[in-house]
Order: C-alpha cells, then sequence, then structure tokens
C-alpha cells in the first residue's frame, strides 16, 4: 500500500519536528486566495512511498488559483531513492466546464525530468501555456506516479500564476516553433555563409552585413545554449543553440580571409 507523510518543518531556536500520516487518497487542500505573493503553498515536507504495483498520490490540490497571466506553474524540490522503473510528478488542471490537462514530468533531465533510480535534491516545475482567449483552471492536483517501489520527497512547494518568466524558460523551449526557429537559424548561418564565401567583390556592403549578422546570431545562441544548460534544460535544448552559436561565429571567421582575396583581385 503506498503511504504519504507530511513533515512539519519549525524554524525557530531548537529544531522542532512534528510528523503526520494521511491515507494515499489524501491531499493537503489550499485555496488560491490564501497563497501568498511569494507563492509558498506549504512549509511541510511530503514522503512518498511506492509498492509493488503502480500507484498514484495525490499531494495537494489549490482550488480557484489566482492566474493573472498565460502562464502558470507548480514548482519546488523533489528528491527520490530507490525508484524502480520511470515514474513521473504531475500537475491536473482542471477548467470551468470540467475538461482537464496534464503536465507531466517526464524528459530526461531538467525540471521536467522524469522520476527514476535515485537523486539529490533537485528543482522541478510543471508549467502549463494558456492560449489565447482560455480561461483559467478552477482547481490544480499534484500528484507523484510511480510505476513500483520508490521513496520520494517533495519540499519548497511553489505556485506562480502570472509570471512571464516561468513562460519564457519553460515551455518555449520545446515547443515546435523553437524548433523551427533553431533550425532556421542553422540554415541561416549555412547560406549566409555560402553567400559570403562566393562573394567576388561586387558585394562588399551585402558580404559586410551578413557577416555582423552571422556574428549577432552567433552571440545570441552561444548566451541563449549559457542559460538554458544555467536552468537545467535538457541536451536537445541546449545543443542546437550553442551550434548556432559556434558556427555562426566561426564560419564567418573562417571564410573571411578567403572574402578579403577575392576583394582585392576585383580591386586590381
Amino acid at each position: 500500500m503506498k503511504t504519504i507523510r507530511f513533515v512539519s518543518l519549525l524554524i525557530g531556536v531548537g529544531l522542532a519536528v512534528a510528523t503526520s500520516t494521511a491515507s494515499g487518497d489524501d491531499a493537503l487542500q489550499i485555496a488560491g486566495s490564501e497563497v501568498g505573493q511569494d507563492g509558498s503553498l506549504t512549509h511541510r515536507v511530503a514522503e512518498v512511498v511506492g509498492d509493488s504495483g503502480p500507484t498514484t498520490t495525490p499531494i495537494l490540490s489549490i482550488n480557484r488559483p489566482r492566474v493573472t497571466g498565460s502562464v502558470y506553474e507548480i514548482s519546488g524540490t523533489v528528491e527520490y531513492s530507490d525508484v524502480q522503473g520511470d515514474g513521473y510528478l504531475e500537475m491536473a488542471s482542471t477548467f470551468p466546464e470540467g475538461e482537464e490537462a496534464m503536465t507531466r514530468g517526464l524528459d530526461p533531465a531538467g525540471p521536467l525530468a522524469k522520476l527514476t533510480g535515485s537523486s539529490g535534491p533537485r528543482s522541478f516545475a510543471l508549467p502549463v501555456q494558456l492560449v489565447a482567449g482560455a480561461p483559467a483552471p478552477t482547481r490544480l492536483d499534484l500528484e507523484v506516479v510511480l510505476p513500483g517501489t520508490g521513496h520520494v520527497k517533495l519540499s519548497n512547494l511553489k505556485f506562480s500564476g502570472g509570471s512571464p518568466i516561468a513562460g519564457l524558460f519553460g515551455t518555449w523551449w520545446r515547443s515546435s516553433r523553437a524548433l523551427g526557429l533553431i533550425g532556421g537559424g542553422l540554415l541561416t548561418v549555412v547560406g549566409a555563409t555560402s553567400v559570403i564565401a562566393r562573394a567576388q567583390g561586387r558585394h562588399r556592403r551585402m558580404a559586410k552585413a551578413l557577416r555582423i549578422l552571422l556574428l549577432g546570431l552567433g552571440a545570441g545562441g552561444l548566451g541563449g545554449g549559457a542559460i538554458a544548460v544555467s536552468l537545467g534544460q535538457p541536451r536537445e535544448v541546449w545543443l542546437p543553440l550553442l551550434l548556432v552559436g559556434i558556427l555562426a561565429a566561426l564560419l564567418p571567421l573562417a571564410s573571411r580571409r578567403r572574402v578579403r582575396r577575392r576583394f582585392v583581385r576585383v580591386e586590381l
């Protein structure tokens, strides 16, 4: 039988710890109006112990969360040990007409990484990007899903109901538009470099403008890749960005002498 235990943390002179045990089907109920400006949901640590079979353990529910922007998320710290198979954290969003949307942490790495094996404390985030005109959810449920045995701890649970930063570093990295932009950036780098390399001295200004464009694209790619790495994004996110940056920075420099020699020939 799966179990869930909430451990209250009391900070002061001396540390007192009080524990209470709830059934596996109980979840901490929180009203959206009770969530403070810092987004903190609870100062407790939730511990989940898996079973020999699949289990879904509710952790908390937010009733009528305050969603003021197009992006909202539940985030916090997760730590786990001896998780059999691939478990995950799940946030269920219930909307006014009864529809549900699931956000599941199934990535190989990053804030949306799955739970497998053992891991020390790491950050997690379960974001949702609302489409234009969509209503805010009326209820959010956070759950831990385990395929078998394992021990999971959740702490520092927070809710963000309108942060544009969450949307920037949460969902856009994995969108088809983002992948298209990255792929387009690679094609732009290769194509522009080819044009520069084939210039016969008649388009000096165009070649110079393209070189500046590529160097700017390179700086943007390197900067974006560095941010993705620092945020713990998976490799499929930061690797293309860094590749765009490196190519955009090196290819124009590599072709610079060749293009300059062609310009000199034409002038002679």
